[in-house]
């Protein structure tokens, strides 16, 4: 019964950052997927002082897969 319910649970939070040209921090966002539009990049966490700085390399989570979009078009 556990294992059912667990498949109805929404996605967890995750936390992103967008980033302009020049990789400083415009904007941070909880969501359960990334922004389609723009260059938004996971952390791990958030930090006030990111914003308008370059982002901590360290800070940056490397990308996950995530599940494939099934099509019906033929």
């Amino acid at each position: 019964m556990l294992a059912l319910l667990m498949l109805f649970r929404p996605a967890p939070r995750r936390q992103f950052v967008l980033l302009d040209a020049e990789q400083r921090c415009l904007v941070m966002r909880c969501a359960r997927q990334c922004p389609a539009v723009g260059n938004w990049v996971e952390v791990s966490e958030f930090s006030l002082s990111w914003l308008g700085q370059p982002l901590p390399r360290e800070a940056v989570l490397s990308p996950v897969a995530t599940r494939r979009q099934w099509s019906l078009a033929s």
